[in-house]
């Protein structure tokens, strides 16, 4: 071999060996020591290289072993660190690598309490020299053929909660294919991650780095809530107890010129999802929400919500006692929870550790953390108001006033100080000073530049910056095409009133389409959800957001009404036993200010019954209530076709107190402001009053209950199987309505009301007439005991009732026969009348034993002093005491016409005998006891001594001459008749027959001095005297008397054919006074 071959040959492998000695030895070697050298000089942890390879052949570069931090809990760390650089770099004029791989990494990341990031002090950054400005430049040329990270692992924590986050990435997979730097270059990249608890991240997409854009697939799958959740509950009052996140979508990125980010094809489920109140309190579960087929563009502010699918959703809300709702006291209340202790950390093994991370601190904090908290300060805010908020003010102000980065300013001054301080420090050679004095002259410089950020702050923004802060920002549009949610169910508590209310809704499923935030398009809306225990809501239709406006129909089924009962208590002693509302509405929302709306449709209330809670009975119920062809315009009009009552019932009573059920179950209410809101209702301007319509009302069988408490005993009557009909109620016509009502009284006496009114203006118009039959007279013993003094032992009432009204005008005729009236036993009432109330009753019965009273009543219903009952109940008085202050008038009235007075028969002085007239008149009278068999007749004779005396003393002295004459014819032994008073005496026989009269009559001689005086003064003067003694006789004037009462009894008997047992001859009464001509016997009136 030739020597210069053989040189040659000795170079070359002199120089391969070299080659290898410096790439495989020496290289590795001396690059592990400068690095580990580097690394620790500039790290604030324990670091430390293991090893490098490195093949020069292929250009293989190996770093093994890679530990920053503790031996047992490094902060950084990997296993393995693997490039391959290409040849062609060289003439491409590009680092090109064909491979490069990470094994093993682990990545701490650490938040501590203020916020500080650990990787943030791992390194002491080196001061330099404010950089002069950056001028646009190409990147520099790379390429990298495939990037795979494997085996890798991120631990998370952060310690700014109250909660610490905690949870790791672990494995960790990333692979990247084509990495360049060069323009459209692109690379496909693909990342996999396995989260805390089973979660899993997929990223998998093209990504181009100049310019930056990507695009491609992520998802994420089954996250966990609770790791992120502390986020969350320091900023609200809910523990979450459970939660699975998973997300998944398309998406470009494009960084080119703005930033413009496009999500296709988005998803979102929710599931197991459940929060508690900090009490422990249920607040809401969702069983599974998935948000599908969705796209996001940042560019044009627009989210579209393709899909949305929900299912069982469970939420919890109470209005408390002060009226708030327990969500709103909940975050009102809200203070964030004290924080938790961090985990113990284990202890660093080497002094080294500790005292470069002091170290750090000491560098570190006053330059960055005192800048911004002194920039916070001169702007009026301090580190403990919203740290996030106003860190990243002071960066923008710094940054719009200084054109750099906060950081870099502060950065900047206190480098400048450092290098100040490092100069002097080398000068003096104290290494204990030299770091006290860089300390100091650190924080000068840190302060100074911390003053110049503040008055900056200060400074009043420039024109741009206040144009930029006037323009109003864009309003995100977000569009929901199609959502349905279904299962929701809300418990609801209302403990405002002094019962708790509870309201179940639910099942509830909702279905919206079309949705957009603008609010300009109407959107479906479809409602269906339960109420209670049976009740149902349905609504559907369409509604727009701005202006508000809406086309519903809405339909409830079976809605409890019984969920009023604690609203109405308070105000009324009343309780809901039952009560179901039922509607078909249409309702037409046409805008909200001013309220415009009207609602169409039919309603019902079914099963009412509301009981009086205080004695614990009946007060209204029906079967049901139905309003047919509803029809309401808000403040102008409400129509309604039909209006239909099936079985009502109500119960009005009259207390011993003269209070009513229904005053006795309104409840008081203290500091009532009724008066003063009518007085402000009073001053404030008419409205336009609302038009009502009602087509008609039917009742079908309802019934009632009256009863009057005041009476002794009790009086209580029912209404049953009433039934009929009320026409048309219009208050903007005048045409009256038509009525036309039937029922029947304790079952069996039918009543009716027939006719028309006006029920908005009765005074206008009315024309009814009301007919009760055949009503049982002993209901109303409590009244007739009450005023009149007698219970009613039978008897029915007939009561027809015709009252018109014109123009307030009353016109009314009350018509009332009394069949068959019986009076019971007597009762003692102090309000009873002082009348012969069982006289009133015969007097007023006819031979059918019917009472027929008829009481017209007519007046000006506008005049305050007239009123219609009272009137009606002085006239039936003024009947009653007509009839029996003067009763024969009466009957002479029913009987003739007339207003004779048959109480009395007129006889001639001395006489029995019956004139005439007086036969007239007893004929009359015995025309009208005839119509009136319950009265008896009382005769009672009547003489007068004035009037009569001088005629009966005459005529018993004619019939002492007769029998004087007789007897003397007697001793004669003439013959004589078999009667005295069939003889005729002599004149010339009168005067000696006088004498012995006198002598007998008066016990005594005729005085002395009448010897003197002729013969027929002698006879005139003992014919006085005699005549005189007879006139005072009590014996002739009782006879006189009697004989009259036989007379008057004779001639109702055999004239007038009247039973004799219904007259009755009474005592004979001596009239006193003087003469007057006839003598009246008295005649008197009886019930049977």
């Amino acid at each position: 071999m030739p020597k210069g071959l053989k040189r040659a040959v000795s170079a070359l492998l002199i120089t391969f060996l070299v080659y290898c000695l410096l790439g495989f030895l020496l290289i590795p070697g001396i690059g592990l020591r400068v690095a580990n050298q580097q690394l620790a000089q500039y790290a604030t942890v324990p670091v430390r290289l293991e090893r490098i390879e490195f093949n020069p052949f292929s250009l293989e570069l190996t770093l093994w072993g890679l530990r920053l931090g503790d031996e047992k809990n490094p902060q950084v760390a990997f296993r393995r660190l693997y490039a391959n650089l290409q040849l062609d770099s060289l003439w491409k004029r590009q680092l090109h690598l064909a491979d490069v791989e990470l094994e093993g990494p682990h990545t701490e990341l650490l938040f501590d309490e203020k916020g500080q990031l650990n990787l943030a002090s791992l390194f002491r950054i080196p001061p330099s020299e404010s950089p002069e400005p950056e001028q646009p430049s190409d990147p520099f040329p790379l390429r990298i053929d495939r990037i795979q990270l494997a085996e890798g692992s991120l631990h998370f924590q952060d310690l700014r909660p109250s909660e610490p986050v905690d949870f790791r990435f672990d494995p960790l997979g990333f692979e990247l294919h084509n990495l360049s730097t060069l323009p459209d270059d692109g690379a496909k990249m693909t990342l996999v991650a396995t989260g805390p608890d089973g979660g899993r991240l997929d990223w998998e997409g093209d990504l181009t780095l100049v310019p930056i854009t990507s695009r491609g697939h992520l998802s994420i799958k089954d996250i966990q809530l609770k790791a992120w959740w502390p986020y969350v509950r320091d900023n609200a009052p809910l523990v979450l107890e459970n939660g699975v996140v998973s997300l998944s979508s398309d998406y470009r990125l494009d960084l080119s010129k703005d930033t413009q980010l496009l999500l296709d094809k988005a998803a979102l489920k929710l599931a197991d999802f459940s929060i508690n109140s900090p009490q422990g309190k249920p607040l809401a579960k969702l069983a599974s929400l998935d948000v599908a087929a969705t796209t996001l563009d940042l560019a044009k502010q627009e989210v579209v919500l393709g899909e949305v699918r929900s299912q069982g959703l469970e939420a919890w809300a109470a209005r408390e006692k002060d009226g708030q709702l327990d969500w709103q006291k909940l975050f009102a209340d809200f203070t964030p929870p004290p924080r938790k202790a961090p985990a113990p950390k284990p202890k660093e093994n080497t002094d080294a550790a500790a005292e470069p991370a002091e170290t750090a601190k000491a560098a570190s904090e006053p330059a960055t953390d005192r800048a911004a908290k002194a920039t916070a300060i001169a702007s009026g805010e301090t580190s403990k108001d919203k740290p996030a908020e106003k860190d990243a003010s002071v960066a923008e102000t710094e940054k719009a006033a200084t054109g750099k980065e906060p950081a870099k300013v502060a950065e900047s001054a206190a480098g400048k100080g450092a290098r100040q301080e490092t100069s002097k420090a080398s000068e003096t050679g104290k290494a204990t000073g030299q770091e006290t004095a860089k300390t100091a002259e650190i924080d000068k410089a840190a302060n100074d530049a911390a003053q110049q950020l503040a008055d900056t702050a200060k400074a009043p923004p420039t024109d741009s910056a206040k144009g930029a802060a006037e323009t109003p920002a864009k309003p995100w549009h977000v569009i929901l095409r199609d959502a349905q949610f279904r299962g929701y169910k809300a418990h609801l508590v209302d403990r405002q009133p002094a019962t708790a209310v509870p309201l179940e809704v639910g099942p509830l499923d909702l279905d919206l389409q079309n949705v957009d935030s603008l609010g300009k398009t109407p959107f479906d809306l479809k409602l269906k959800t339960g109420l209670g225990n049976r009740g149902q809501v349905q609504a559907s239709g369409q509604v727009v957001l701005d202006p508000i406006s809406a086309r519903l129909k809405v339909s409830t089924r079976d809605i409890d009404l019984r969920v009023a009962q604690a609203y109405i208590s308070p105000f009324i002693r009343l309780e809901l036993r039952s009560g179901f509302l039922g509607s078909e509405l249409a309702v037409d929302l046409k805008s909200v200010e001013p309220l415009a709306f009207s609602i169409d449709g039919s309603a019902e209330v079914s099963q009412l019954h509301t009981l009086d809670t205080l004695k614990d009975r009946d007060f209204v119920k029906w079967t049901k209530l139905t309003l047919n062809g509803l029809a309401y315009r808000h403040e102008d009009s409400l129509s309604i076709q039909s209006v239909s009552l099936e079985e009502p019932y109500a119960r009005f009573i009259i207390n011993e107190d003269r209070s009513t059920n229904v005053s006795e179950l309104i409840i008081p209410q203290p500091g009532s402001s009724t008066g003063k809101a009518a007085a402000e209702s009073g001053n404030a301007p008419a409205g336009k009053p609302l038009g009502i319509h009602i087509g008609g009302v039917r009742i079908n069988n309802g019934s009632a209950n009256f009863a009057d408490l005041t009476l002794m005993p009790p009086f209580g009557t029912a209404i049953q199987q009433l039934s009929g009909e009320v026409g048309t109620l219009d208050t903007r016509n005048s045409q009256p309505a038509k009525i036309d009502i039937k029922g029947k009284v304790d079952k069996y006496a039918p009543v009716t009301i027939v006719g028309e009114l006006d029920p908005f203006d009765p005074l206008k118009k009315l024309d009814i007439t009301t007919s009760f039959k055949r009503v049982e007279l002993t209901t109303l013993t409590p009244y007739s005991g009450k005023f009149a003094g007698y219970r009613i032992r039978k008897g029915r009432l007939n009561l027809d009732l015709h009252y018109q009204i014109e123009r307030s005008q009353l016109k009314a005729e009350n018509k009332v026969l009394l069949e068959g009236l019986q009076l019971g036993e007597k009762v003692d009432s102090p309000d009873a009348v002082d009348l012969p109330v069982k006289l009133a009753v015969a007097l007023l019965k006819d031979t059918k034993g019917n009472i027929d009273i008829q009481l017209p009543v007519a007046g000006d219903l506008n005049n305050p002093e007239f009123s219609v009952m009272p009137i009606v109940w002085q006239t039936l008085r003024n009947l009653v005491l007509r009839a029996v202050q003067a009763p024969f008038k009466f009957i002479a009235g029913l009987a003739a016409g007339g207003d004779e007075d048959l109480g009395t028969v007129p006889f001639a002085p001395g006489s029995d005998e019956l004139s005439p007239e007086a036969q007239a008149n007893l004929d009359k009278l015995a025309g009208a006891l005839k119509d009136r068999p319950a009265l008896r007749l009382e005769v009672e004779g009547v003489a007068s001594a004035v009037a009569d005396g001088p005629s009966i003393g005459a005529k018993r002295l004619e019939l002492e001459y007769q029998n004087t004459y007789y007897r003397m014819l007697q001793r004669r032994g003439d013959k004589v008749p078999s009667d005295a008073k069939q003889l005729e005496v002599p004149e010339n026989m009168q005067p000696a027959l006088l004498e012995g009269i006198y002598r007998a009559r008066l016990k005594q001689q005729p005085p002395a001095e009448w010897k003197e005086l002729d013969s027929d003064e002698r006879s005139a003067k003992m014919r006085e005297a005699v005549i005189a003694s007879w006139a005072k006789s009590q014996v002739l004037l009782r006879q006189i008397g009697q004989a009259r009462a036989t007379r008057i009894k004779d001639y109702l008997v055999e004239k007038g054919q009247m039973p004799d047992e219904r007259i009755y001859l009474i005592d004979v009464s001596f009239a006193e006074g003087e003469d007057k001509g006839n003598v009246d016997t008295q005649l008197h009136l009886d019930s049977e």
